[in-house]
């Protein structure tokens, strides 16, 4: 772009780096995301501009492997929505982002202390504003600490308590997971009283959004299965041969 170095708008010059990233001039993009930032630093800090500045910034930096300096400018972008989000509630949205962000790039770092602690300042915040959309997002991180930090079943309770007043599909779906997953470590501590409890939860879910069809009899399947082998464990011959019924319907309709 023809003198482009001579612009001192910081919205143009961001608008100048967006488009340059997109055809692939990179360095050439993160100057002018570099001077954008020198200018709006200078005149309005703290801004929420400038908490989209570093957040674009951070990007650049992210998909060039440059991971030490996007940490740096995700955590500017943390900063500055924090301060924002104490003194305006509809901030609150931004800075989760940027925790969840920050997060992200952690765990692409292998640094998984740091991405533990952001999603634990994430879950907080969201926990404070609870509705289906948060409850399935703390689903998800839950599985997501579950796998960095290989605990066993804290946070699938936490999400079944989170998730259970929520009707959408979304969250139905989600909470007969958390149950399949209880179920399924109880069963591989061979406590099989409580891994009985919790498939049979499981099912209950399973089997209304099966009457709505709203999901495949598959997830059914797989679920008495799991049911199937508890019954076998305890030498539950009777709920052996019921579950086997319910299944031959399941998959024969006999």
């Amino acid at each position: 772009m023809k003198n482009s170095e001579k612009v001192t708008n910081p919205s143009i010059l961001n608008n100048l780096a967006i488009f340059y990233a997109r055809i692939g001039r990179k360095e050439l993009s993160y100057n002018h995301f570099k001077k954008a930032i020198s200018i709006i630093e200078e005149r309005e800090a703290d801004s929420s501009r400038l908490g989209s500045y570093y957040h674009n910034i951070a990007k650049l930096c992210e998909e060039k492997h440059n991971y030490k300096e996007a940490i740096f400018y995700y955590l500017k972008k943390v900063n500055t929505f924090k301060k924002l989000a104490s003194e305006d509630s509809k901030y609150t949205e931004d800075l989760i982002t940027s925790y969840d962000n920050l997060a992200k790039l952690y765990l692409e770092d292998k640094n998984y202390a740091k991405a533990l602690k952001s999603y634990h300042h994430e879950k907080k915040l969201l926990l404070k504003s609870l509705d289906k959309h948060n409850a399935l997002k703390l689903s998800e991180i839950n599985q997501i600490i579950m796998a960095i930090s290989e605990i066993d079943h804290k946070y699938y309770l936490e999400n079944i308590k989170i998730l259970s007043p929520y009707n959408s599909l979304e969250c139905q779906n989600a909470l007969a997971h958390n149950y399949m997953m209880l179920g399924n470590y109880y069963t591989s501590i061979k406590n099989y009283s409580l891994a009985k409890k919790y498939y049979l939860e499981n099912i209950k879910i399973r089997e209304h959004l099966a009457q709505d069809n709203i999901y495949t009899d598959n997830f059914l399947v797989v679920s008495y299965l799991h049911l199937l082998t508890i019954c076998y464990h305890e030498s539950d011959y009777q709920n052996v041969k019921i579950t086997k019924e319910k299944l031959n319907k399941i998959i024969y309709g006999v």
